[in-house]
C-alpha cells in the first residue's frame, strides 16, 4: 500500500504510469534517485532546447543571432555540460554522432524560421499549474511549454521542440494529451486566449518537419475527462506492476526491476551458469505449438480452397447448384462460393 501520493501530475508522469506503473512508483512515489545518470539522448535534447530558448530571448531583446553564434552556443552547452556519468544507450552511436544530430536540428530550425519575426515572445520554458476540473480539491496538472508567441490579440501560438526522428501523423497530435494540456493551461493564464485561437506548432527538428494544428473544444473536453479519470486511477492504485517494452533499455530503474532480474537469471541459465529455468522450456513448447498451428491453418485454407474449386467445377459439369455427400451437401452460389448444409 502506498502511503504518499503525488500532489500534482504532469503529462510525462501520467505517460510513465501508462507505460510502466513500477517505474512510475519508483520515480514519483518512492523518489528513488537515478543511479544511471542522464542519457546522451537527454543531454542532447536539453542542450538543443536551451539554445532555442537563447535564440528567442535574444530576438526578443532586438538581437538577431547569426548561425555561427547559434552553433557556438550549442557547442558550449553540449561540450561544457558533458560529464563521464552521461550514459550511451545505443552502443553503435557516439558522442560525436549525437553532436552532429544536434547541429542538424538547429540548422533545420534556423533555415526554416529566420528572421524569427512570426509574432512576439510571450514566454519561453513557461511553467504552468492548473486544476484539471472546476471542482474543489481538483488534482493539479503541471508542465512546461517550450515557447508561447502572440500573433495578434486573442491569437496565441504554442511551440514544442522534438529532437527524435519519429514524426507522428497530424490526426494523432490532434487527439493527444500533451498539446491539449498546453491549451488548457494557456487559456486559464491568458484572458485573451480564453475565447481566442491557440494554434499549436510542433517542430520535428531532426527532419525539419513542422506540423501546425488546433485542438477542438470537443477534443479538449474529451482529453480533460480522460486525464481526470487517469489521475483517479493513479491515485487509487495500490499495485504497480512492471510492464516490459522496448523502452526498458532506457529505464533508469532497470537495476531494481524484477523483470530485469528474471531476464538475467534466464540468461545465466541459457549460458549454463546456473540451473535450467523451467519457463524456457514452457515458452519454447508454446512457440512450437503456435508454429504448428499456423502451418496447419495455412494447409487447411489451401486444401479447403482446392476442394471448393473442384466442387464448383463438378456442379457446373452436372448442371446443378449443389453436390451431395453422405450426410451433407455443398451448395454452390454466385461467384463459385461453396457452403455446407445438412442434406435435404
Amino acid at each position: 500500500m502506498v502511503d504518499v501520493l503525488m500532489a500534482t501530475h504532469s503529462h510525462s508522469s501520467l505517460e510513465r504510469f501508462e507505460k510502466c506503473p513500477l517505474a512510475y512508483r519508483m520515480r514519483y512515489i518512492d523518489r528513488i534517485r537515478d543511479r544511471l545518470g542522464e542519457s546522451l539522448e537527454q543531454h542532447l535534447g536539453k542542450c538543443v532546447h536551451s539554445t532555442l530558448e537563447w535564440i528567442h530571448l535574444r530576438v526578443h531583446d532586438g538581437i538577431l543571432p547569426l548561425w555561427a553564434e547559434i552553433l557556438d552556443d550549442f557547442l558550449k552547452r553540449y561540450d561544457g555540460g558533458w560529464t563521464d556519468s552521461i550514459r550511451l544507450v545505443h552502443t553503435d552511436r557516439t558522442r560525436e554522432s549525437y553532436r552532429l544530430v544536434g547541429e542538424r536540428c538547429l540548422r533545420n530550425y534556423f533555415e526554416a524560421n529566420t528572421p524569427f519575426d512570426e509574432g512576439s515572445l510571450v514566454g519561453a520554458e513557461w511553467d504552468f499549474r492548473f486544476p484539471i476540473s472546476r471542482a474543489d480539491g481538483s488534482p493539479l496538472v503541471t508542465g512546461k511549454v517550450d515557447r508561447i508567441t502572440r500573433l495578434a490579440p486573442g491569437r496565441l501560438q504554442v511551440h514544442d521542440y522534438k529532437t527524435s526522428s519519429f514524426v507522428p501523423a497530424r490526426h494523432e497530435l490532434e487527439r493527444s494529451r500533451q498539446p491539449a494540456l498546453y491549451v488548457m493551461a494557456i487559456r486559464r493564464a491568458y484572458p485573451d486566449a480564453a475565447s481566442g485561437r491557440v494554434e499549436l506548432v510542433w517542430h520535428y527538428l531532426n527532419s525539419g518537419i513542422m506540423i501546425r494544428f488546433d485542438m477542438t473544444t470537443g477534443g479538449l473536453e474529451r482529453i480533460r475527462r480522460q486525464t481526470e479519470e487517469l489521475i483517479e486511477t493513479v491515485q487509487a492504485c495500490t499495485d504497480f506492476p512492471a510492464r516490459p517494452t522496448r523502452l526498458c533499455a532506457w529505464c533508469e530503474y532497470g537495476h531494481l526491476c524484477p523483470e530485469n532480474e528474471y531476464r538475467e537469471k534466464v540468461r545465466a541459465s541459457l549460458d549454463g551458469e546456473r540451473e535450467p529455468e523451467p519457463g524456457i522450456d514452457l515458452v519454447d513448447r508454446l512457440e512450437r505449438l503456435t508454429s504448428l498451428r499456423r502451418e496447419f491453418e495455412k494447409s487447411f485454407r489451401e486444401e479447403k480452397a482446392r476442394i471448393e474449386r473442384t466442387i464448383a467445377s463438378h456442379a457446373s459439369e452436372q448442371g446443378v447448384n449443389s453436390v451431395l455427400g453422405t450426410r451433407m451437401e455443398a451448395v454452390v452460389t454466385d461467384g463459385a462460393k461453396v457452403r455446407l448444409r445438412r442434406k435435404r
